[in-house]
């Protein structure tokens, strides 16, 4: 029993690095950048490897790979667009102070919970 334990993943490991190649192929058909690829693959097989108690023995693991590849890829293209672009370090250099601010949304649960008072404003 405890052989066929080490035996499976051990085959798993076996079959990842044997898909190697064909992780980045297709990490470059998406990407279009070597190093991006390369990152792209290993975040993949990063993520197969923690997950590998939910794959299906039986199953396509190409497929299954391909998938947490291209999702890599989608959820990496969507923080991206949502990021703003910072070259000179401008932005990084001076975060926003929101320590203090409460807004409409906080008044209100402050209100709830305080009996009807607004909360104090930090001004005497």
């Amino acid at each position: 029993m405890a052989d066929t334990r080490r035996a499976l993943p051990n085959a798993f490991k076996d079959d990842l690095i044997g898909l190697v190649p064909r992780l980045r192929r297709y990490a470059l058909s998406l990407t279009v950048d070597g190093n991006e690829a390369d990152d792209l693959v290993q975040f993949t097989l990063l993520k197969a490897w923690e997950h590998r108690g939910r794959f299906e023995p039986g199953t396509s693991l190409v497929a299954w790979l391909f998938t947490i590849l291209r999702n890599g890829f989608i959820n990496g293209r969507r923080k991206r667009s949502r990021e703003v672009p910072d070259p000179d370090g401008a932005h990084a250099a001076h975060p926003p102070n929101h320590t203090g601010r409460i807004t409409r949304f906080g008044c209100a649960i402050y209100r709830r919970r305080s009996g009807g008072s607004n909360p104090p404003t930090g001004k005497r």
